[in-house]
């Protein structure tokens, strides 16, 4: 249970983190690719759930409100310092999420045409 809470919880904190695309930081910080510049903002995503994970452990959390104020609570510590070193989440373009979803579509679409092409052979 505790790992589907946070599935949905991170699935949560995803859509609400690319709203405006902002290039300037990723020269301001010297980052030489955007891929790198998004690797911070992953990490970051990664460091808060890794917190969450052992604090559940830690503390034995087993409620689902427990669990969600320490993710939340973990993010906003995650937040404060990526705000503290001028990485804003929320100005970062959706692009990488997209096309990550459009390539996981179009393997399941080629899995759905396959499986039922099968079936297809198999019931004549």
């Amino acid at each position: 249970m505790e790992k589907e809470i946070i599935t949905r919880l991170h699935k949560d904190f995803e859509k609400s983190v690319y709203k405006q695309p902002v290039r300037d930081l990723q020269k301001l910080l010297d980052y030489d690719e955007w891929r790198f510049f998004l690797k911070v903002i992953d990490k970051a995503k990664d460091f808060a759930n890794e917190i969450t994970n052992f604090s559940i452990k830690r503390d034995d959390l087993r409620s689902e409100s427990g669990i969600t104020k320490e993710q939340v609570k973990n993010n906003q510590e995650v937040r404060k310092l990526l705000i503290k070193r001028n990485i804003r989440p929320e100005m970062l373009p959706p692009a990488n999420d997209i096309k990550k979803v459009e390539r996981k579509l179009f393997s399941e679409q080629k899995l759905i045409k396959a499986q039922l092409l099968d079936t297809t052979e198999t019931a004549t």
